[in-house]
């Protein structure tokens, strides 16, 4: 498992208990490969002008809170991850 600085930043408070439950988790593995890949892609469209197109970007921060939810929500939390 490859540690993420968009988890990092994303789970400030809970990144131990979600290193942990990773390990044992497959879904909650999945959810948050998946929330870093999406994370990559964004970081690469900010940074490339024409990369992805605005209805894109949107769809795809949308998706990224939908997976920070889903990982509060696998750990069990009652606090809301940052939106982006």
């Amino acid at each position: 498992m490859k540690q993420s600085n968009h988890l990092k930043e994303a789970f400030p408070d809970c990144l131990a208990q979600l290193n942990t439950s990773r390990k044992s988790d497959p879904l909650l593995e999945e959810i948050c490969c998946d929330l870093e890949r999406l994370s990559v892609d964004l970081e690469l469209a900010r940074n490339e002008t024409g990369r992805m197109s605005e209805g894109l970007r949107q769809d795809v921060i949308a998706s990224i809170n939908a997976l920070k939810q889903e990982i509060l929500n696998r750990l069990g939390s009652n606090s809301e991850a940052p939106v982006e």
